[in-house]
Formats: C-alpha cells, sequence, structure tokens
C-alpha cells in the first residue's frame, strides 16, 4: 500500500511539472519517463485489485489440517476450543466442542484462534492451532459431491492408465470388480444413475448389472448384481478426496472402495491414493467389431481342398454367440456352428473343425461370421466371396501371355540398387502384364520413392497366410486354374525371401499333393521362366499374394 501511494506522489508531481510554463523541453522528457515508469505498477495493482488475485500467494486452506485428523486412521477423537491453548491435558478441555470424524462442516461462532486436540488409538495427544472466521466450514472430505447422471470411468489414483472394471468382462452376478488397462471394453464403462439427492447408483454398460456390497467385512468384495431398489448396498455417495479425484462411500455398508491388489474391496477410509479415484466422463460406447490380421479367408478353393479356419474376432461389448457359416449363391447356409464365448473375444479356429470347405462342391459362396452382444447388437465380423472351382483335368496347365510386356517391364538384376530388392513389385507388374496387356513400371506400387516395399493394394492384388505348404499350393493352383497369376514367398540357399509370378501348373497327379516342382513361374531378379523347385523352396510363412475380390 505505501508503495503505491509513492507512485501516486512522483505520478502526480511529475504531471503538475509538465503543465508549468518554463520548463525546459529537456525537463518535460524527464517527467514522461517517470510517467511511463510508473503506468504498469498501476495498472497491474488495479487488475489484482479487481480480479481478487493477490500475487504474493493464494488463498489459505484454513481445514486441511482438521481433514487429516478426520481422514486419519489413527484418529480416536477431535475436541476444539477457542484460544491459543498449550496444554493436552483433560483439566483445560472439559469445555471442548467435539467433532466427529464424519461430520461435514464445522460452524465457527467466533471469529479467532481456535486451538484442535486429536487423541490416537494410542492413548497419545496432538495440538495444532488455526484462526478461523466466523462462518460454516465444510469438511469437503465428509461432504457429499453432486455427480450429473452419464457414462463414466472409474479410474484409480494408485495405478496410472487403469481403470474399475468387471473382470474378464463377466455377464455373471457377482462377478469381481478388478483394476484393468483402460481400453475399448465396454465392462470398464459404468452409467451413473441419480438415486435421489447427491446419491447414485452405478450400472455396468457391458453387463447391465450393478455396482454393489457384499456384506460388510472390513474387507468387503465390490461386485456387480441385478438391481435392487431397496438395496442401499448398490448406492453410492463421493467425497472430495483433493484435486480432480474422490472417495466413493457406499451407503449401506458405510465403507469406502478401496483398491486391494488385484481386486477392489470397501475398507475403512485411509487418506492415501489406494482410495482415491477419479469419475472421467465419457460417451456412451458404441458397438464395434474387428477381426486380426492374421485371419484367413478363402478366395479360390479346388472340390476336396481343405481350408485352416485363422484369426481372433474381438468386440467392445461380450460376445453372448457367434455363427460362423458358409451360404450358397441361393443364400442357404450350407455350413455352419454357433458358439457362445461369454467374452469380448473369439478364436475361430474353434469352428474350424465344423466347417468341411473340402466337402463344397463347384460354385460361387460367402464366407460368414455374425455375432450378438450383450447390448443386443446384431454384428457382422466379415462377410467374404470365395469360389469352389472346378478341378482341370489336365495335369499341366499355363497361363497365356504376351512375353514381350514381360520384357517392357524388365527385371530387378538390370534396375539400380533400390529396384534390386524390389522382387514384390515386379512380380506384381508381371501379373498385371499379364491380366491387363501393358507394361507397368514397378515403382508405381512401391510405399514411396524411396521405400521398395510393395503395396499391394495400389496393384489391386492382397495377401493371405495360410497353415501349411500344401494349403498354400492349392490356393496357388486354384488361383492359376481359374485364369489369374499369384505370386508366391519363397526361399533360397543365397536369398532368404523372394517372390515369385506363378503362371502355370505341370506333372500334378492330384491336388492333395501338390510341391514347388508342380508350379511354373517368372523370376523377378532375371525375368526367366523356371520350375520353382529348381531354385526356390515355399517359405514357411506360406504367404500368396491373389487378384482381389
Amino acid at each position: 500500500m505505501r508503495q503505491k501511494k509513492v507512485t501516486l506522489f512522483f505520478l502526480k508531481k511529475s504531471l503538475n511539472e509538465i503543465q508549468r510554463d518554463g520548463v525546459t523541453s529537456d525537463r518535460k522528457k524527464e517527467f514522461i519517463r517517470i510517467i511511463l515508469m510508473c503506468a504498469p505498477a498501476l495498472i497491474l495493482g488495479f487488475v489484482f485489485r479487481v480480479s481478487g488475485v493477490r500475487a504474493a500467494s493464494s488463498q489459505p486452506d484454513y481445514l486441511q489440517k482438521v481433514e487429516t485428523a478426520v481422514l486419519s486412521s489413527t484418529t480416536k477423537k477431535i475436541q476444539y476450543r477457542y484460544g491459543k491453548i498449550k496444554t493436552k491435558y483433560d483439566a483445560s478441555w472439559k469445555k471442548a466442542a467435539r467433532l466427529t470424524k464424519n461430520a461435514t462442516s464445522l460452524r465457527i461462532r467466533k471469529k479467532g484462534w481456535y486451538t484442535f486436540r486429536v487423541k490416537t488409538n494410542a492413548g497419545k495427544y496432538k495440538l495444532f492451532g488455526i484462526k478461523l472466521k466466523k462462518k460454516k466450514y465444510a469438511i469437503r472430505a465428509n461432504t457429499p459431491l453432486r455427480k450429473t447422471p452419464g457414462f463414466y470411468y472409474i479410474s484409480l489414483k494408485s495405478v496410472e492408465g487403469q481403470v474399475a472394471e468387471v473382470r474378464d468382462s463377466s455377464l455373471s452376478e457377482k462377478a469381481v470388480i478388478s483394476p484393468g488397462a483402460k481400453g475399448e471394453r465396454t465392462g470398464q464403462v459404468w452409467a451413473l444413475e441419480a438415486a435421489g439427492g447427491k446419491k447414485f447408483r452405478l450400472k455396468n454398460v457391458n453387463s447391465g448389472l450393478y455396482l454393489g456390497c457384499g456384506k460388510a467385512t472390513g474387507n468387503t468384495k465390490i461386485v456387480q448384481k441385478k438391481r435392487n431398489g431397496s438395496d442401499a448396498n448398490q448406492i453410492f455417495e463421493c467425497m472430495f478426496a483433493g484435486g480432480s479425484y474422490v472417495y466413493l462411500k457406499n451407503r449401506g455398508t458405510k465403507e469406502y472402495l478401496c483398491v486391494s491388489g488385484k481386486k477392489l474391496v470397501g475398507t475403512a477410509r485411509k487418506k492415501n491414493k489406494a482410495w482415491k479415484f477419479r469419475l472421467e466422463n465419457t460417451e456412451e460406447p458404441k458397438p464395434k467389431v474387428s477381426v486380426s490380421s492374421a485371419a484367413t479367408f478363402p478366395t479360390q478353393l479346388l472340390p476336396g481342398s481343405p481350408f485352416a479356419i485363422k484369426g481372433v474376432v474381438e468386440s467392445n461389448y461380450t460376445i453372448v454367440s457367434l455363427t460362423a457359416s458358409v451360404v450358397n449363391s441361393k443364400g442357404e447356409a450350407v455350413l455352419a456352428k454357433t458358439v457362445a464365448p461369454g467374452s469380448c473375444t473369439y478364436d475361430l479356429s474353434g469352428v474350424d473343425s465344423a466347417l468341411t470347405f473340402g466337402r463344397l462342391p463347384a460354385g460361387t459362396y460367402r464366407y460368414r461370421v455374425v455375432l450378438s452382444d450383450s447390448a443386443g447388437h446384431q454384428l457382422t465380423a466379415f462377410d467374404r466371396e470365395f469360389r469352389v472351382c472346378a478341378a482341370s483335368a489336365a495335369p499341366g496347365h499355363s497361363l497365356v501371355y504376351n512375353a514381350s510386356l514381360i520384357t517392357a517391364v524388365g527385371c530387378q538384376s538390370a534396375g539400380d540398387a533400390l529396384e534390386k530388392k524390389a522382387c514384390a513389385s515386379y512380380a506384381l507388374a508381371y501379373c498385371n502384364a499379364i491380366l491387363g496387356g501393358r507394361a507397368v513400371n514397378p515403382r508405381s506400387y512401391w510405399v514411396s520413392a524411396t521405400n521398395v516395399d510393395c503395396d499391394w493394394s495400389k496393384g489391386g492384388y492382397t495377401t493371405a497366410a495360410y497353415s501349411s505348404e500344401q494349403e498354400v499350393l492349392q490356393a496357388a493352383y486354384a488361383q492359376i486354374a481359374a485364369g489369374r497369376p499369384c505370386i508366391l514367398h519363397v526361399y533360397s540357399d543365397t536369398s532368404s525371401q523372394h517372390w515369385l509370378t506363378l503362371t502355370g501348373y505341370q506333372n500334378v497327379a492330384g491336388t492333395l499333393s501338390l510341391s514347388a516342382a508342380n508350379f511354373v513361374a517368372i523370376d523377378p531378379w532375371d525375368g526367366a521362366v523356371i520350375t520353382v523347385s529348381d531354385k526356390y523352396r515355399v517359405k514357411t510363412t506360406y504367404r500368396l499374394a491373389y487378384k482381389a475380390g
């Protein structure tokens, strides 16, 4: 305040001097400089005064020590009285007021200094003093907060990035609530429903069951239950726990939620991270379903050829039922298997034995997987067309193509350093030259100008991984029988991996005993036509690239 008065004095004096006659221009400039120096201090003082911001310190938390005593598990009794009391003994505390550990407020009827005496469970006392105003103070740790109905994650303070979830996305009543890494599973999302006043219920979005406590034991199990309007063990309140965190109190047991190892329990409250949670607002989850990248899909099969189903279907809701089927051109399911996973994932190898692709006659089919989730959504994981082609009667077959187009595409060995690494894009260029009747620059299939990895989709091809050498060769045979060149992943003594364009088969005694010796290919390294087994072996990745669709 004194500094402000001094500043105003010099400012007023400077203005008066400027207005006087006979003051030299240099003198006026000096006074103007003083005004400019004083102005920022006056402006800042005005801003802080208007906004109520104190530059030195923020508003102190008067009841921080009181709330610490209330929350301490070692506190047995809290007393307080007016004045600065230095003794802990009973004679001075006979008329002291008492503050219970569950008190929601502290009413002060006379402003001034108050001394608090805290008695511990061990019978010891400790004193602290606070200067208080005449008012009613809220004890935030015991005062319920109002929460808006909506969808929430219950985030843990004790373990960063983890939330409360129904273990294994179970739909069963009394399933345990445990910590889990935050993700997209709906078993981690809770719908907060108002239950009167500042009370609320928490319904799991995935199961439709409610968060609740068992019989109070001091280490009470936290589970999910069917809704019971008269069950106070399904009703909660939240209290301030510092920052954005809250304590979650069960109205029935009077216990607080706590993280204990791999589960949530209800216990007496303590002031540490295990009892603190954040109700993190989110949107109502929409149903999602995906299939792992390792999933296999038939494209071209021969009658009698087996096909191994692979892949994992994943849903953000629990999968109640899943049906894998093969549907013919009339829309009739000729092969089907229904299972009840009861989890958010299902490995499709579980239906492999029921879908016997080798029994299908020649024709066009669809391989389809549909599911029903815990929220009643009907979802299609995938629906792919494939063909079973009649086997060629001849033991050999070669695709007809213009060899000059292969020459025009070129080969790796004649290219630069990058092109010498681009076998896949050369093999793809050969395929499209055969199918499209024109030469294509292999560089057009590169991921970038400096990255020679082949982007198969740029050439209208896709890849699949099969379970065995026999299976991948049968798929290659079916592609060639259908008039389409395909690209096989191979290796040799001098190369860890390579891609060949397959253009024919020869000396086939039966489609169940194919080998690399049965296939004719164009080698991207030098553009030569070879029998695959002369230089290469099938790589155990069992990958084949073929025309998409």
